[in-house]
């Protein structure tokens, strides 16, 4: 954001865990919102006993629905609409272990039912993970000079319901397609209050730093600079960017 001049559009894509028996690992699913999911460091585990009360889980949040309708398209163009879920919530959890309801011997976290209080708090819960909510909640609280618009999506890749998972090719597959879905995504959204003023000059840039020979295959940042007598916050902007474009 400190880099950044304007609006910004981001899309978080990953992968998560599935927690309904009917979606097969291995499709995609974009919520339409997300709830953050925290131990609740106020529950005494020694002494109480009531499991509704060890995790604080909060108020939905809701992705941009134009962001997040263009980003449907264009998965389900690559890969179908039936392997492709836009309706449901998403969890985002504080742990990988406990916050997620996974069990383990060595700690007393009160957490065997947290699936089920869970579902029972938003019946539309289809996914855990560890980032929507935050990317979410930060455009929610961006300032109007600063706009952010954010959605997430993620690859189902293990069914806690069935303990079916999805194959290591097949993954490595969506990841290709995905991200290419999210960078047409990005390049197609419009902002509502207009292209942010910089965009022209970056693309101008972008086309003089876009070839192979720029990029250094050890960091994925462009080599050489000195050439374009660029500020900092120029080269911050566009090094992913162009990563993107000569990878693609």
């Amino acid at each position: 954001r400190q880099v950044i001049e304007g609006s910004m559009a981001m899309i978080r894509f990953g992968t998560c865990g599935v927690v309904e028996a009917k979606y097969p690992p291995g499709d995609i699913f974009v919520p339409e919102a997300a709830m953050f999911v925290q131990q609740n460091y106020d529950y005494d585990h020694e002494v109480e006993k009531d499991e509704t009360k060890a995790f604080h889980i909060s108020k939905p949040c809701h992705a941009d629905s134009k962001l997040k309708g263009i980003l449907t398209a264009k998965y389900e163009a690559l890969i179908g609409k039936d392997h492709v879920h836009a309706d449901g919530y998403n969890a985002t959890c504080d742990t990988f272990y406990a916050g997620q309801g996974r069990q383990l011997t060595t700690f007393s976290d009160h957490s065997a039912n947290l699936l089920t209080i869970m579902k029972k708090e938003q019946p539309k819960l289809e996914t855990l993970e560890m980032e929507t909510y935050i990317i979410l909640k930060l455009a929610k609280m961006s300032m109007p000079t600063f706009k952010i618009y954010s959605c997430g999506s993620c690859i189902g890749i293990f069914n806690r319901m069935t303990n079916k998972v999805a194959s290591e090719s097949h993954v490595k597959d969506l990841e290709a397609k995905g991200g290419k879905a999210c960078l047409e995504a990005l390049v197609e959204y419009e902002f509502p209050e207009g292209e942010p003023a910089n965009t022209e000059r970056l693309a101008n840039l972008l086309k003089k730093i876009a070839a192979p020979q720029h990029l250094c295959s050890s960091n994925l940042l462009p080599v050489s600079y000195t050439h374009l007598t660029l500020p900092t916050s120029d080269l911050v902007q566009i090094s992913v960017v162009a990563v993107s474009v000569t990878k693609k």
